[in-house]
């Protein structure tokens, strides 16, 4: 997931880890299983305002909006 991007589904994190940046490329925390990020694109169409890197191998399970409406 990039900065700037429009989003359309939120993840939450099974396996492995993540690294969260912010707008400017700054390394904010960590995410691990558990976790989820991207949750306010369910609600409506918004721009990324962090970017997403995976940190090890993992699983991420994935919730679009229109799967949400369903």
């Amino acid at each position: 997931m990039k900065s700037g991007e429009l989003g359309n589904e939120m993840f939450f994190i099974e396996d492995g880890l993540v690294e969260v940046f912010d707008s400017q490329g700054q390394a904010v925390c960590i995410l691990g299983p558990g976790a989820y990020f991207g949750e306010n694109a369910l609600f409506r169409p918004v721009v990324r305002s962090t970017s997403i890197q995976a940190v090890s191998v993992g699983t991420l399970l994935v919730l679009g909006r229109t799967e949400l409406r369903k």
